[in-house]
């Protein structure tokens, strides 16, 4: 989940949304910006982060950031785009194992202690998915990563052995990511220590619901 390498990458954002710098040191600043934001937002929190403390903590004037970002939403919406394309890579990981033959608990267990751990280690992620669930100006992109990772989970879901298709299958698997968008809340304010019984105690949750999906059974 490092941001040196993530930045490297396309975010999938549209252009107007932030400046696409060319040059390398344009380059090096954002990625400056982009590691201050983390920092401060595992600190302090969304509400407390500012553009004053970012740049402060990047090391630059405040107009630099502004340069490329309008405000810390911008930023946030970034981070989000990080978060994503780091999931994408685990659920890609969890479809490849489920053709190989591994079963559905193993594959959500081990999808799980990661996304916890990753957490844990990236304190910046909880802070952005409360930025995008309570701020008004980021609900759209809050539902845009929920339909993103509903055709994400929709295929997991399929290579599990789920037979449900089109929108029944979507309907399943928007209501999957609402589970997991409360496991992240609840592991992002639960203590540390309290992690690996608040990951139990999910799983129990996704196993009750996703198994009678599983083989060709229905749910009543």
């Amino acid at each position: 989940m490092r941001a040196q390498c993530q930045l490297k990458r396309n975010f999938c954002m549209q252009p107007s949304e932030r400046s696409r710098p060319s040059q390398s040191r344009s380059q090096e600043r954002v990625e400056k910006i982009i590691i201050a934001t983390q920092k401060m937002l595992a600190q302090y929190g969304y509400e407390e982060t500012t553009i004053k403390r970012i740049a402060q903590a990047a090391g630059i004037k405040q107009t630099s950031i502004y340069r490329y970002y309008p405000n810390k939403r911008a930023v946030c919406s970034l981070l989000a785009d990080i978060f994503i394309e780091e999931q994408n890579k685990a659920i890609t990981h969890c479809i490849e194992e489920s053709l190989r033959g591994q079963p559905a608990e193993k594959i959500i267990h081990e999808f799980n202690t990661k996304l916890r751990l990753g957490m844990h280690q990236e304190q910046w992620i909880s802070p952005v998915q409360l930025a995008l669930r309570s701020d008004p100006h980021l609900r759209d992109r809050h539902e845009e990563v929920l339909d993103h990772f509903a055709e994400r989970f929709s295929l997991m879901l399929s290579s599990f052995g789920v037979t449900e298709t089109g929108e029944s299958l979507m309907r399943i698997s928007k209501s999957l990511v609402l589970i997991y968008d409360a496991y992240m809340m609840a592991i992002g304010r639960a203590p540390f220590e309290t992690h690996p019984k608040v990951q139990e105690d999910f799983e129990t949750v996704i196993h009750h619901y996703i198994t009678p999906f599983i083989n060709g059974a229905t749910k009543s």
